[in-house]
């Protein structure tokens, strides 16, 4: 075998060899991906609909996600301006509603 031949082997088997290692470390990377547990979600009150909503279309009745809890407004006052609204919950101190959040309003039926 000549020189070149030999280095070539050599370049050949450290890419063989370093692969299996680089694969080896992304399987156990991929698996330990997976093994970690997503935050679940509580699903929505029965018989509601999300939807994003800015502070002004929030009415008493809907449902706001807090503290992985659903909340349910039971007294809104206006914070000086339109666009900002103090909710008042039962069980829990009120809060400010500056801006557009995810509300679940129970479905109307006619």
């Amino acid at each position: 075998m000549s020189p070149r031949q030999q280095q070539l082997a050599y370049v050949l088997s450290l890419i063989a060899v370093g692969g299996s290692i680089l694969l080896g470390i992304w399987r156990d990377w991929m698996y330990e991906r997976r093994s970690v547990e997503q935050p679940s979600i509580r699903p929505p009150p029965v018989g509601t609909v999300g939807a994003t909503r800015p502070p002004t279309d929030v009415r008493v009745g809907d449902f706001i996600l807090l503290d992985g809890k659903y909340q349910r407004i039971q007294d809104m006052r206006s914070a000086g301006t339109s666009a900002k609204r103090i909710l008042h919950f039962a069980g829990r101190t009120p809060l400010i509603m500056r801006e557009a959040r995810t509300t679940y309003r129970p479905i109307e039926h006619r």
